[in-house]
């Protein structure tokens, strides 16, 4: 390149790794709305879908420059634990403890399908020959339900009943059982890689208890400034982004544990600080922005190489992981109020696993890369699959029972030309057109919209007579 033609980029041209980004979460967009309009699947499917072709283009460069060898890095981290977090905390709000109190066979449904998960997942690698530390912590992960995927079918369908409550309620209470069990189990691998015994103790001690008063630090702000500030939709829904962005990045520089912090703050929120966050409707934007950008990196991150290696030992444990929780749930369906048909559809619904699994495995990577190799493949194995087809599960089961609530989605407008303005006519016609439009005369229809989804209703969870 010479002087006279400094000025123009150098060739070839190099293509950042965050162009292929941008243009992945514009082809996530497209393919999530041309899926739910076209086939009625969720739009999480197409989101994912656009993830796993992105992260395999061009030998992996986007996955190398967005997931490191330990998890996403830089801002990717940050905005995937940001969705995830805001999610978390809405869950928290919808999720109403009284119900326990008031029908306590759920607390118990819930407990069972844990420990079944829990124990059925690990007797089946530890049949497989693997060792007691990777067992345990997959097993562990294994116990949770992607608040992800919930959270959006359900707001997607707009679904309300006994199924859909019930889910809500598990998927948090799974977050919180798998959250803690991980935490736990990481002092146990202090004291097993590392022989650190002060480690093993104080560990766990320091994230659990960070986690609560952590959680009621950032529900008492919030609290706070719900009753101080009088703010329009688009301000409050800034003012919680923020906090929430905030409260992860102190929690990441306090290595607490994100999920639970902000799971915690919203329970908290609802249940014990006064009435429920009035959830702003402008929020609703940022958040579908945060679920594609979210599920989009979770789909990046997922290596062919590990869904080969970890494939069949994926998909022998998603089927065990299946029949526990629909079977804990059939087994206690009638005491705690619902037919067999709805146990049947709500143990089929708490399979989805995704960004808290992800998260927890690669927080555990970070800390024990011992394990990279052998947990890796089996539980991104595991996700790749149920983010795929966990979506439309639970889609199928909220249409299967009649919970869903949604309108048949309207077709993809064709694109028509119209003039700019109709030409003026003579007299006689301008005055017959004021007359009929007076009348009541019905007009051009306008092209039709989605509806936007209405706040959740509460809904109580019945005992058995």
């Amino acid at each position: 390149m010479t002087a006279a033609d400094s000025f123009l980029p150098a060739w070839p041209l190099q293509l950042p790794p965050l162009l292929w980004f941008a243009v992945t979460l514009v082809v996530a967009a497209v393919a999530g709305e041309a899926l739910y309009r076209r086939l009625r699947l969720p739009r999480i499917t197409g989101y994912v879908l656009a993830g796993l072709v992105a992260g395999s283009l061009d030998g992996g460069i986007v996955r190398g420059e967005l997931v490191g060898p330990n998890g996403a890095v830089g801002w990717a981290a940050i905005v995937a634990e940001l969705a995830l977090g805001v999610l978390l905390f809405e869950l928290g709000n919808r999720v109403n403890l009284r119900w326990l109190r008031e029908n306590p066979w759920l607390l118990a449904t819930s407990a069972l399908e844990a420990l079944l998960t829990f124990g059925a997942v690990y007797a089946l690698l530890i049949w497989l020959q693997a060792a007691t530390n990777e067992a345990l912590l997959v097993a562990a992960i294994s116990m949770a339900t992607a608040p992800a995927i919930v959270m959006r079918v359900v707001v997607e369908s707009r679904a309300q009943g006994q199924v859909s409550d019930r889910l809500l309620v598990l998927t948090a209470l799974n977050t919180v059982y798998t959250v803690i069990a991980v935490q736990l189990l990481m002092g146990w691998l202090h004291q097993s890689y590392r022989g650190d015994p002060v480690s093993a103790v104080l560990h766990p001690v320091y994230l659990i208890a960070g986690a609560v008063l952590g959680g009621a630090a950032v529900g008492g702000l919030l609290r706070v400034l719900r009753n101080r500030l009088l703010l329009d939709d688009d301000h409050a829904a800034a003012v919680l982004v923020g906090v929430v962005l905030a409260a992860v990045l102190v929690l990441k520089m306090l290595k607490l544990p994100v999920l639970l912090t902000l799971l915690i703050a919203g329970l908290l929120m609802r249940n014990v600080l006064g009435r429920p966050y009035a959830w702003p409707r402008g929020l609703h934007a940022i958040t579908g922005l945060l679920v594609v950008t979210l599920f989009v990196l979770t789909g990046i991150a997922v290596q062919l190489e590990h869904v080969i290696a970890g494939g069949l030992v994926a998909l022998a444990l998603i089927a065990l992981r299946t029949l526990a929780k629909t079977g804990a749930v059939l087994l206690l369906a009638r005491p705690s109020g619902i037919t067999l048909k709805q146990g049947v559809a709500l143990g089929a619904a708490l399979t989805p696993m995704s960004g808290v699994a992800f998260v927890l495995t690669y927080d555990l990577l970070a800390v024990f890369p011992e394990l990279a190799q052998r947990v890796a493949a089996t539980v991104l194995a595991a996700i790749a699959i149920l983010e795929l087809f966990g979506p439309i599960v639970v889609r199928w089961v909220l249409h299967w029972t009649q919970e869903t609530g949604e309108a048949e989605a309207p077709p993809m407008p064709a694109a028509r030309i119209r003039p700019l303005r109709e030409p003026a006519g003579d007299a006689v016609s301008l005055v017959a057109r004021a007359v009929s439009s007076q009348r009541g005369a019905p007009t051009e229809p306008t092209e039709p919209t989605e509806p936007t989804p209405p706040p959740p209703r509460p809904v109580t969870l019945r005992r058995a007579a």
